[in-house]
């Protein structure tokens, strides 16, 4: 449930003890990667939870992405309530991640260098974590945050979320936040998506020149 070091999400020093660690969970759990086909559309999973802490509209936010980025994308969604080898072939084998905020992020320890996550926050909320991890893992890190007060429990008046803000505690009273659903302006979400695409399209770019030793 938390992986970190310092809560800073630094759970190993540096890049070299991160492919280590994730080169064993591959042999565990016998992982071929997939290689890097030119053309091939990109695949992206939505993992969902199964308690609060969910993404609201989940189905819809598939059918978006499908409609937006049909050409380049294949999106899916799934659970992570499988056992420890289905998690990591479940993240070692799609080149972007879209999760809610939470522990089952650290599975992104079987993600593939240079793929995407995307975290998306209960509203009004944020921690660092699961950035600084995927700094050390090598995935390209994005946020979708919502501000969205129309699920706050009922001890928290409407305007809770705008008062720990403009009064600079949103660090520490964000905790009251964290269990709420996750529903975030679905524009935000295709905004971040076409953002981890076009990272892929240049590590895809890079990949080839180097592997055919292209010069200019």
């Amino acid at each position: 449930d938390r992986c970190h070091f310092n809560g800073d999400g630094g759970s190993v020093h540096g890049w070299e003890p991160a492919d280590w660690l994730r080169a064993s969970f591959y042999e565990y759990a016998d992982v071929h990667l997939r290689r890097i086909v030119p053309g091939e559309r990109y695949r992206l999973n939505l993992v969902q939870r199964t308690g609060k802490r969910r993404i609201l509209d989940a189905e819809r936010i598939i059918a978006l992405l499908e409609a937006r980025f049909g050409n380049e994308l294949v999106p899916t969604l799934s659970f992570t309530n499988c056992s420890l080898k289905c998690q990591i072939h479940l993240f070692s084998d799609y080149d972007i991640i879209l999760a809610p905020h939470g522990a089952g992020e650290t599975n992104m320890w079987f993600m593939r260098p240079h793929t995407v996550l995307i975290e998306a926050f209960p509203p009004y909320f944020y921690e660092g974590v699961y950035m600084n991890m995927a700094g050390i893992l090598q995935l390209q890190y994005i946020s979708v945050t919502t501000y969205n007060s129309t699920y706050f429990p009922r001890r928290l008046p409407r305007d809770f979320g705008d008062y720990i803000y403009s009064k600079g505690i949103s660090f520490q009273k964000r905790r009251k936040l964290i269990s709420m659903p996750i529903d975030p302006n679905k524009q935000s979400i295709l905004n971040a998506v076409e953002e981890g695409i076009e990272y892929l399209n240049s590590y895809r770019f890079k990949r080839e020149v180097f592997e055919n030793r292209y010069f200019f």
